[in-house]
């Protein structure tokens, strides 16, 4: 915290000071109640600061997550309203909370007159009839809407435009900058080449991973290239050794030092050091065993900051192209987001990073102050949840809303979330700027009750991290896990084991005899994993009094292989699984049999295309099946009414309408997928559906939208479109769930 804030550390939401300006800090962790806390909160708000659901903006990070807190925050004034009237109030198992007992103890103890109950009753019944047109979204969805109720401020027209994801247009972009480099490949300067030779897969995907609003590319971090080759730093590594007692002269260290020397002394820029072996090399220059030195004394080698010095200079010459690719990655970032701004503007289209940006410029602009009043005057509460996934563009328009002319804190902005999700760079936030916000907020509340597991789960997991420590950064330790107490019914169902309770809620499994190679010790985890399950199934195991059945088990694995191959072993042993991992729709061999076939469809002139389509798992027609329709004209004629029909049915209905008719299709005929996969194959097929209709809405016609489900199935354009197109589970009725971490 900043050493001259005064932090007030609140025991409950009921002690948070919700009237003083500034900032809070809500830090939670699984199960400890996140989203009850911001409905009680915004119930406070309400009541208390007698505001309306207008003046209170909720931000979370996606569509889903939006409607669900609103429709919390509903039932939430529902059961309020509802005990305004004391004939009307019944126990608390109407309203789940973690703590019901608490809440309806705070309303009891502010109505303690019947006025105060009959105002609330009133402000209660106006917060519900407005509450569809509260500001409740992601922040895209609220910087859109400042720019439409802004546009002088914010500097842009009236009639903001189609907003939504640009990855259509970014495709296209990145598809002219990469013919540009293979139309003269040998004309290309150093960075280029690089990213040339690199291939059109991965320079696409780096490029849409930086063409972020909050990301830049900076050409050289630390030591440059021209800095590292010069030769006095060979003089230095030289006299360096002859300063320092090796305890042998073949030393591994002294030989990648000497090694390093020459490799300067020979000037070559065009060469890396260090082969094969670097990141071992890189490791011991720079940490080097006590054991390389004489009587184990290094004190000459460490001196004057050496290891870390030596170690990123030859970091550098390891790489000497890096230098020249992220200057060449830095321009080719600005060409593809110039190019992409002035097409969508000719377009009438703003991609959900511009909806940040637009704000943001406008927010540091020249009217930047005045907007920043309207918008605070508009919004004098803002809560943001999952506030871990914030990055610096977004908490950066947060921040200027909520500070006046003098660059006090000003209202009340609320940030809820779980510090440690902030370490997984890719979720899209930014650990600097969580900490950045840790140290602004003048009142903290920590959840500390888990709601969801049970004691001996909890007294488990909180004794695991405490013999192996806490802190969760390599670096700091203020990203750490902290323990969490049990709630009140943490026990009310108890698993329990041939009727005696759960003893050892967390096992952790060693092999003393493991396989000789990481492919076998992973196939033989799997394996036990599955024996493991069936064995759980099959005996006395439950929950209450409810046995254990298959949909109470879930498996996190790290890698999509493992999901598939996890479930060879479950099929196996009988046991019914569904697994989805952060593999793309796209990726599954149905999606290259419906892009076939689609084109088929769309091209029925096209004798090629059409025989393709037919022959196709989906569709069904094996080699023989064509050499007799080629013996037998006249057999063309069904098949080629069905597809006849289902173009017509595309025109009329949409691509939707044709993939459905399609998996109706390969499901009455077998066709397509084997029986065990029949729920699998249906899933994605309609998922696929869904993804093309709503594209389609973003073409000009069929032969663009097949253009764009190909670019897909090599990779989804962008984040967003990532997880749009992530597999989904076919269905968890009672089967394991096997899922990614």
């Amino acid at each position: 915290m900043s050493p001259d804030l005064a932090v007030r550390h609140a025991r409950s939401w009921r002690e948070l000071d919700l009237a003083a300006p500034g900032r809070c800090l809500i830090e939670a962790s699984a199960g400890t109640g996140k989203t009850w806390t911001i409905t009680v909160l915004y119930l406070r708000l309400l009541l208390e600061q007698t505001l309306p659901p207008s003046a209170i903006a909720v931000a979370t990070f996606t569509e889903a997550a939006a409607e669900e807190l609103r429709e919390r925050i509903r039932a939430r004034l529902l059961w309020a309203l509802g005990r305004t009237d004391p004939a009307d109030v019944a126990d608390e198992t109407g309203m789940s909370s973690p703590a019901a007992a608490d809440d309806a103890g705070w309303l009891a103890g502010r109505w303690s007159s019947d006025d105060q109950r009959w105002r609330d009753r009133i402000r209660l019944q106006l917060a519900l009839a407005d509450l569809d047109l509260a500001p409740i979204g992601t922040l895209h969805r609220l910087c859109g809407r400042i720019l439409r109720d802004h546009p002088i401020e914010c500097g842009v027209a009236f009639g903001l435009g189609e907003s939504g994801a640009l990855d259509d247009l970014d495709e296209t972009l990145i598809d002219d900058l990469w013919r540009g480099l293979a139309q003269s490949p040998g004309e290309l300067e150093a960075g280029e080449r690089v990213w040339y030779e690199a291939g059109r897969a991965t320079f696409g995907h780096a490029l849409r991973r930086v063409a972020r609003a909050d990301v830049e590319v900076y050409p050289v971090a630390g030591m440059r290239l021209a800095e590292a080759i010069a030769p006095e730093n060979a003089q230095t590594i030289r006299a360096r050794i002859d300063a320092v007692t090796f305890a042998r002269a073949n030393s591994a260290l002294r030989t990648s030092l000497l090694k390093l020397a020459e490799h300067i002394d020979a000037g070559d820029t065009t060469v890396a050091f260090g082969g094969k072996e670097i990141e071992k090399t890189l490791a011991s220059l720079r940490e080097p065993d006590e054991k390389q030195f004489k009587n184990a004394d290094g004190s000459g080698y460490f001196a004057d900051g050496f290891p870390a010095w030596v170690a990123d200079l030859a970091a550098v010459l390891a790489r000497p192209e890096a230098e020249a690719k992220a200057a060449a990655l830095s321009r080719f970032r600005a060409a593809l987001r110039t190019r992409r701004d002035r097409i969508a503007a000719e377009q009438g289209r703003i991609g959900f990073d511009g909806l940040i940006e637009r704000v943001a410029d406008a927010l540091h602009g020249e009217r930047g102050r005045s907007l920043a009043d309207r918008l605070f005057e508009q919004w004098p509460v803002i809560l943001v949840d999952e506030f871990q996934d914030t990055d610096g563009l977004q908490y950066g328009i947060l921040d200027a809303i909520h500070r006046d002319d003098d660059g006090q804190a000003r209202g009340l902005l609320a940030m809820i979330g779980d510090p440690k999700q902030a370490i997984y760079g890719f979720r899209g936030g930014d650990i600097e700027v969580y900490r950045r916000a840790r140290t602004s907020a003048d009142r903290h509340l920590r959840l500390g009750v888990n709601f969801r597991s049970s004691t001996t789960l909890i007294g488990a997991l909180n004794a695991l991290f405490e013999a192996g420590g806490r802190t969760l950064s390599r670096y700091r330790d203020d990203i750490a896990y902290l323990p969490v107490q049990p709630g009140p019914d943490a026990d009310r169902d108890p698993l329990s084991i041939e009727g005696q309770p759960c003893r050892r809620p967390l096992v952790c499994h060693y092999r003393s005899d493991p396989e000789p190679n990481q492919p076998d010790r992973r196939r033989r985890a799997l394996a036990d994993c599955a024996e493991a399950i069936a064995d759980l199934l099959a005996g006395d195991v439950r929950i209450g009094s409810r046995r254990v059945g298959p949909g109470d088990v879930a498996v996190l694995l790290p890698r999509n292989d493992d999901i598939a191959a996890l479930h060879e072993e479950l099929r196996q042993r009988g046991v019914h699984c569904v697994g989805v991992g952060r593999r793309s729709v796209f990726e599954v061999s149905l999606a290259r049999d419906l892009h076939v076939l689609l084109s088929g469809i769309h091209h029925l002139e096209d004798e090629g295309r059409v025989r393709a389509a037919l022959t196709t798992d989906l569709y069904g027609l094996d080699f023989a099946a064509m050499v007799e329709l080629d013996a037998q004209p006249e057999g063309w004629r069904e098949h080629a009414g069905r597809l006849h029909v289902w173009r017509q049915r595309w025109r009329e209905a949409g691509v939707l309408a044709v993939v459905l008719a399609v998996a109706g299709h390969a499901a009455e005929a077998g066709r397509g997928f084997g029986e065990d996969r029949r729920e699998r194959g249906l899933t994605d097929l309609r998922h696929l559906g869904e993804l093309l209709q709503a594209q389609s809405a973003r073409v000009s016609g069929p032969e663009e939208l097949l253009a764009w489900f190909d670019r897909q199935r090599g990779g989804p354009d962008d984040d967003a479109a990532a997880e749009e197109a992530r597999l989904r589970l076919e269905s968890d009725a009672d089967r394991v769930r096997l899922l990614t971490l």
